[in-house]
């Protein structure tokens, strides 16, 4: 959940142009309040990205609710009360279906890796297909459909009516698993049993940049510590901050054998493929790819800010 997707539900909300005077009767479900930023026991303070916050506040203010201006539990409440959670979710698999960008690190880095690995992507972008050519991918939330067919089938104006109607559904995705904690019932999809064939083959698994921070993902954490457990196959994590989730994988499958990498994923990415294909890059003679310079690149780059993807 990052701030900059609230920011863009809330970007839509303005774009459409007509909020009701009336609170509606139906209240956001969690998951809507969660992208929302709206929580009963934690506070989700709001992106930096002020502009939209500040014109939708003085859209809802009025005579009668001066106080939208400068209380943001007041704030959040009358937001909660504008929009629906159908509408939330329309608008949220459509953000979640960018158009692919023409250099994707994070995701390209994988064409130096031996093929077939298999590719356990719980990202549902759709990017995976695009750039990982080669290797087994496995969706285990599945993928939004891509803009090409949004367009195709008028979601933006599914969005105006689900913005003016609170009463309307959103369409269901097949296999597409919405933010929110999974479905109890998802390792029995074929992603997870295909997975299950896979992972006794592995000969090491990598969490990359990914932390199951909020536990959404609790089957899938259960379904893979199980087969770790059963394996003992070594267990690498690469995140800004490791630690905690190396500790607990540890705990799980009962192994010394789970190592942290404490690296920007991004960076790291751009920084192997720097270092494999473009000799200015190269600070040895080493032809193959060099830990060293490696990691040069990623200091050099983390020095200048945010990784390229155009």
């Amino acid at each position: 959940m990052t701030p900059e997707l609230r920011s863009k539900v809330l970007k839509r909300f303005l774009e459409f142009g007509a909020i009701d005077p009336e609170p509606l009767v139906q209240p956001l479900d969690p998951n809507a309040r969660r992208i929302m930023g709206i929580s009963d026991d934690q506070y989700y303070p709001w992106s930096k990205e002020k502009r939209f916050e500040k014109e939708l506040r003085s859209r809802l203010s009025s005579s009668s609710h001066p106080e939208l201006l400068n209380d943001e539990i007041a704030f959040e409440q009358e937001l909660e009360s504008r929009i629906s959670s159908e509408a939330v979710k329309a608008i949220t698999i459509r953000l979640l279906s960018p158009e692919p960008p023409t250099f994707c690190p994070q995701y390209q880095v994988f064409r130096l890796a031996r093929k077939p690995s298999a590719i356990f992507n719980l990202n549902v972008d759709r990017l995976a297909w695009l750039y990982c050519a080669g290797h087994k991918i496995l969706d285990l939330h599945g993928t939004a459909p891509s803009p090409e067919f949004l367009h195709s089938v008028g979601w933006h104006e599914l969005e105006d009516g689900l913005l003016e109607f609170s009463d309307l559904r959103a369409p269901s995705i097949p296999g597409f698993v919405h933010i929110g904690p999974e479905p109890s019932t998802i390792t029995q999809t074929r992603s997870y049993i295909c997975a299950r064939h896979l992972l006794p083959r592995a000969q090491y698994v990598v969490f990359v940049g990914y932390a199951f921070g909020g536990m959404d993902d609790f089957y899938t954490y259960n379904f893979l510590c199980a087969h770790l457990r059963r394996q003992s196959t070594p267990v690498v994590v690469v995140d800004l901050n490791p630690s905690d989730l190396v500790l607990r994988i540890q705990d799980e499958v009962k192994s010394a054998k789970v190592y942290g990498l404490e690296a920007d994923w991004s960076f790291l990415a751009q920084a192997i493929i720097e270092t494999a294909r473009v000799r200015r890059h190269k600070w040895c003679s080493i032809s193959r790819l060099c830990p060293t310079c490696v990691s040069h690149s990623y200091e050099r780059l983390q020095d200048k800010g945010r990784p390229v993807i155009h």
